[in-house]
């Protein structure tokens, strides 16, 4: 089954969100957190979020297709466990 993911764009998207990070970073840490600063910051949660949702549109259609290609599995339920509940609470609070 052929891919459509491109390795180097999902590095790059990887890269973007760390430039991101790091300007982030460096305003909140700067010492003076003015209302200017305060609006840059919030403003830069728009494109992080932005790449963060081409980088998982991206993959899903990968996804989808891959799921749609097992014509041998069948799929089941699973009961969440309490790893995954500690997990999910774990993400909530970051």
């Amino acid at each position: 089954m052929a891919t459509t993911l491109n390795i180097a764009l999902a590095v790059w998207l990887m890269i973007i969100l760390n430039v991101l990070d790091w300007i982030y970073a460096l305003l909140w840490f700067s010492g003076v957190i003015t209302q200017d600063t305060s609006v840059v910051i919030a403003a830069l949660g728009l494109p992080y979020i932005g790449v963060i949702v081409v980088l998982l549109l991206y993959v899903q259609g990968n996804l989808n297709r891959y799921w749609a290609s097992l014509t041998d599995h069948r799929a089941i339920n699973a009961r969440i466990g309490v790893g995954e509940v500690i997990f999910g609470l774990i993400g909530i609070l970051s």
